[in-house]
């Protein structure tokens, strides 16, 4: 029966350290990144922070968040350091829905611990870096359809009404996707 070293036994302590911190670091890229995945896709904003508090606690992670529009603070707090590490995400909102259940099912499937974090955090780069699944003029061009049509049967709006309606629901679209890749403007679009 060989016996350790004592340097053999400090190196394999420092290698299950370095494996611990790399393993909270994975946890809290994973969390900030569905923080950023829920807000791009249009997350309802009232059930974000209890969202992210509860991938913490099933991820065994202490934070507090705060939720404001288009910008979300994280605090990771360690408790044997008694120390917090704050982190600031800003990201412009648009609606997809496609796109948000797919994150949503990442998170579920992580909160049950049907997949790892490592593996998840890769799903979710994919999927911010993914293109959208319709082009921008077709969208415009529903968002005008769907202007007419809400001005007619909600409104008792006429013909010409719906017409009038058109392109302006049409232009509300637009500028609501370009105001998303400028901040000068997201902040006037709101």
């Amino acid at each position: 029966m060989a016996l350790s070293s004592p340097l053999n036994l400090f190196a394999e302590g420092a290698s299950q350290i370095t494996r611990h911190v790399a393993e909270i670091i994975q946890r809290q890229e994973f969390i900030m990144k569905l923080a950023r995945a829920f807000m791009m896709f249009g997350a309802p904003t009232h059930r974000l922070p209890a969202q992210i508090q509860a991938t913490a606690h099933v991820l065994d992670m202490q934070l507090a968040c705060l939720y404001l529009p288009d910008v979300m603070l994280i605090s990771f707090d360690d408790a044997a350091t008694s120390t917090s590490n704050i982190k600031f995400i800003r990201q412009g909102a648009a609606l997809t829905l496609g796109k948000l259940q797919d994150a949503y099912d990442l998170y579920w499937r992580v909160i049950h611990d049907e997949v790892g974090v490592g593996e998840a955090s890769r799903s979710l780069d994919a999927l911010m870096q993914a293109r959208p699944p319709y082009p921008m003029w077709l969208v415009a061009t529903f968002g005008g359809f769907c202007s007419s049509a809400i001005s007619v049967v909600s409104f008792s709006g006429s013909f010409i009404d719906a017409l009038v309606c058109f392109p302006l629901g049409y232009m509300l679209v637009v500028v609501q996707v370009l105001s998303v890749r400028n901040e000068l403007y997201s902040n006037i679009f709101e």
